[in-house]
């Protein structure tokens, strides 16, 4: 839960103090990473550091944030370096931990942060900070606790997230409806099974365009350089929120109408390759969209959200017959030269065709029945990617259990 900052009741004092952790913060990570042996760093020790000028004159400074920052910072250090060592471990080709200009994020312990009123809240430095959102506890009644959280810089702000833990008991059930659907991803759209489509386009504003053509007439490093530089980052941060947010009704409204959303891990990042796509896909909700699915899809195990590996060629495949068909770019229809079936929209009919081949292959990995029809007609195709699907579920659940 992301609680924001209520900035215009900050004291100049309390302004200049955030300013000032994240700038000890990013002191701070830089001085471990430099050491020979970070592990050895111990946070409650290290009352000073040593960080530089522009002209890379050493300054040394005490560390004036408290010390449950300081802790985090350190902790997210080391947390980095295991993370590293584990995939060294497993083969993978890794780098080193290389020194930043800026840390945006700071871990805050668990006990650390209250509530102590309907806008106020208490965290470390702050005894009484009055933030937006703590209106989203009402859902959860009294029958809450609050975990640890972070301490989070934005171009927009400051902003407390914090994790809530509540009684499984508590959670509302929602009532299966016994339906599910598939999905096709487009460029810009996202189109079902049912034959709905979901669709958010929405370029540039021209206030991000004029700040933009401002910014290119300042001086390079200049203080009016920089102001125009946040004030940018501002705006592209309310476009992603914005998208961000259509994504996410989406998403709640695709979980509440069916059980199972069954989807493909298209390759959306080669569609911002591609001259045809890149200026759709950069201002749709696709790529949003795909990885809250990705993240439902490690957490419920592949109940709620099932992926099928990218290669199925879901629109050349007749779902009704298992057959291949060839069918043209610009082709609308689908229409099988086996079985005469025909669809009057290929994305429709390709939004089945994942429905039909994830819930076959949902009902084998889980050792369930498959309720969508005779998977047999699509064995073969099963079995030809079946090695590229065992790797997804793999890499996907074993996320899922590390993290």
């Amino acid at each position: 839960m992301l609680l924001k900052v209520n900035r215009s009741t900050l004291s100049s004092s309390d302004s200049d103090r955030f300013g000032r952790i994240f700038a000890e913060a990013k002191w701070i990570r830089n001085s471990i990473i430099a050491l020979d042996d970070a592990q050895s760093y111990k946070y409650d020790e290290h009352k000073k550091v040593v960080h530089y000028d522009k002209d890379r004159n050493p300054i040394t400074d005490d560390v004036t944030m408290p010390s449950v920052y300081h802790r985090g910072v350190a902790d997210a250090v080391f947390r980095d370096i295991s993370n590293l060592a584990k995939a060294k471990a497993k083969g993978i080709e890794v780098g080193k931990l290389h020194f930043v200009k800026s840390v945006d994020s700071i871990d805050i312990k668990t006990g650390f942060i209250k509530i102590k009123g309907s806008e106020v809240i208490s965290i470390p430095g702050f005894p009484k900070l009055r933030v937006y959102g703590l209106g989203q506890l009402k859902r959860y009644g009294d029958s809450y606790e609050i975990a640890d959280g972070k301490l989070i810089r934005k171009p927009s702000g400051y902003y407390v997230a914090i994790t809530v833990c509540i009684d499984k008991d508590n959670m509302p059930k929602r009532a299966k409806t016994g339906k599910t659907v598939g999905l096709d991803f487009g460029p810009s759209k996202i189109t079902t099974s049912d034959g709905e489509v979901f669709a958010y386009y929405e370029e540039e504003t021209e206030r991000l365009r004029f700040l933009e053509r401002k910014l290119s007439r300042k001086k390079k490093g200049s203080t009016r350089y920089k102001r125009c530089l946040i004030q940018i980052r501002v705006e592209r941060e309310k476009a992603y929120n914005r998208k961000m947010d259509a994504a996410k009704k989406v998403i709640a409204d695709l979980m509440e109408r069916y059980d199972t959303v069954y989807f493909q891990d298209e390759m959306i990042a080669s569609w911002h390759a591609s001259p045809s796509y890149s200026g759709r896909v950069q201002h749709s909700f696709v790529g949003a969209v795909k990885a809250l699915l990705m993240g439902i899809f490690s957490g419920t195990n592949g109940r709620r959200a099932f992926c099928i590996q990218r290669g199925f060629p879901t629109t050349k495949l007749c779902c009704t017959c298992g057959e291949m068909n060839s069918i043209g770019r610009f082709q609308k229809e689908f229409h099988c030269a086996y079985c005469e079936s025909e669809e009057g929209d290929r994305d429709v009919h390709a939004a089945e065709t994942i429905r039909k081949l994830g819930s076959a292959i949902r009902a084998q990995w889980l050792d369930e029945p498959c309720v969508e029809g005779d998977s047999s007609i699509l064995g073969g195709v099963l079995e030809h990617y079946r090695k590229g699907q065992d790797r997804l579920m793999k890499r996907r659940l074993s996320e899922t259990a590390a993290s």
